[in-house]
């Protein structure tokens, strides 16, 4: 899975829309459109912003884990932080 599917898995996992995301990152939907189409060829700043507002690690994004068990990262991430 590349880096844009995994961004619009996690979007869509989470149910929202294009627009709702770039609002809460603070873009255009047109913006978003073009990040989640490209994620390949953004900065770093324009990821973790996407993993914050999404409350994800960017760990498991740039991860081989399927997203399918993206509550089970999370778990394992707090018991290591614990």
């Amino acid at each position: 899975m590349t880096l844009s599917e995994r961004i619009k898995a996690v979007r869509k996992r989470s149910g929202r829309s294009q627009r709702d995301v770039a609002r809460m990152m603070g873009v255009s939907q047109q913006s978003y459109q073009e990040f989640e189409v490209n994620a390949g060829n953004s900065k770093i700043s324009t990821i973790s912003r996407f993993c914050n507002e999404m409350k994800i690690d960017v760990a498991f994004l740039l991860s081989d884990i399927p997203i399918s068990n993206m509550a089970i990262f999370d778990c394992l991430l707090k018991t290591l932080k614990d």
